[in-house]
């Protein structure tokens, strides 16, 4: 049995497909904040941090969660971005997806003068989004909770 989530994916789904076809998927940017959430747990788990700590965070970042709203479709396009990211940068396929992706958000975010952070603790793609001078939080580095305080107060 599908959960309303997932109902509600394949509608959205079916809908973008009939609206633009050319796209296979639709990336939700509001699941990321899950991961940021999860790698912080695990440091909980690990003992590298206290749950206190893991609150203070998901307060202060959660204040922000309205923002992660955006839907960004992957089309040809967005795929072929992807494949070029593959030549010039050691990713795994679905990292190049999500590389291309924060690189859209960029030149999207560029135009209405936002910044835009992103998530991950591949150190990969830490590596190649400073590189591209993206705003990056690592939760496994030991300073995310600073990061999150200084985009919070600058």
């Amino acid at each position: 049995m599908l959960d309303n989530h997932d109902h509600c994916v394949r509608r959205d789904l079916r809908f973008n497909q009939k609206i633009y076809p050319e796209n296979r998927f639709i990336i939700d940017f509001s699941s990321w904040a899950l991961e940021l959430e999860s790698a912080l747990m695990r440091l909980v788990r690990g003992g590298r941090i206290s749950e206190s700590e893991v609150r203070v965070m998901l307060t202060e970042f959660g204040s922000h969660r309205p923002f992660f709203s955006i839907m960004l479709s992957v089309d040809n396009l967005l795929m072929d971005e992807a494949g070029e990211l593959l030549v010039n940068c050691v990713l795994r396929a679905q990292d190049a997806i999500h590389f291309a992706s924060a690189l859209r958000l960029k030149t999207l975010a560029g135009r209405t003068n936002e910044s835009r952070v992103v998530v991950t603790s591949d150190l990969e793609l830490v590596n190649a989004w400073d590189e591209e001078g993206l705003v990056v939080i690592n939760p496994t580095n030991g300073v995310a909770l600073e990061q999150i305080r200084n985009l919070l107060s600058g």
